[in-house]
């Protein structure tokens, strides 16, 4: 009898210390799962928090780019009514440089071409090359004193003036405001070239001139095949 008494107290704090136990381990697991619910609770708030610290930023930033944005509409729409109005201005100047060219006396233009022409049939360069603006264009480059003077003594052995006629038909964008004369010319030559300036015989050259204010003078700018 005392012997199952004793077996039966036995079991019972047995079982009693395995509830403790099992009591503990639980109370264990859900502490624990209660720091990793923290923690990772504080992880989120920390991301939460950084996603809207970063998406103020951009705000901010789309708030500026929409100024700046609007700030360039305006500016723009300011520089395109400048171009208008100075378009309108280049082509009033246009309109009274043509009716300049149809009524205004041109004769010290022309006699401009004349002298130039002379200077080169007299062996004159220098006093070609003066009548010129500076750089000297050559063959459609710039060129030196040196190089005109080089280019006609070895090529031109005279030039002479058929007719100068102011031209009056509407000239090309880049040249507008320019006084053009088309010149007819025959020209004899002292040798042939691959690509001539002048060829053997008649020749149409287009000579604009301009007004040299400093110089109070006019001077020729360049010689051209065509406009």
């Amino acid at each position: 009898m005392r012997k199952l008494v004793l077996v039966i107290v036995s079991v019972v704090l047995l079982s009693v210390f395995i509830a403790v136990n099992y009591l503990l381990w639980k109370n264990e697991q859900y502490s624990k799962s209660g720091e990793n619910k923290e923690a990772l609770i504080n992880a989120l708030y920390g991301n939460i928090k950084y996603l809207e610290d970063a998406n103020a930023q951009l705000n901010n930033e789309k708030k500026n780019y929409e100024a700046l944005a609007k700030r360039l509409e305006s500016e723009k729409d300011s520089l395109e009514y400048e171009v208008d109005r100075l378009n309108e201005l280049l082509e009033q100047r246009n309109q009274l440089i043509y009716m300049f060219k149809q009524e205004v006396d041109l004769s010290s233009a022309r006699a401009v071409i004349v002298q130039w022409i002379d200077g080169i049939n007299k062996g004159d360069y220098s006093a070609a090359a003066s009548l010129m603006s500076k750089p000297i264009k050559l063959l459609g480059q710039n060129a030196t004193a040196i190089e005109f003077e080089n280019y006609y003594s070895e090529h031109i052995k005279q030039i002479r003036i058929k007719s100068i006629e102011l031209y009056k038909s509407e000239t090309p964008a880049e040249r507008k405001g320019d006084i053009v004369f088309v010149v007819s010319l025959d020209v004899e030559k002292l040798k042939e070239e691959e690509k001539p300036e002048y060829r053997e015989g008649d020749n149409l050259k287009y000579i604009i001139v301009q007004y040299d204010v400093s110089g109070k003078r006019w001077i020729i700018s360049d010689i051209l095949h065509a406009l």
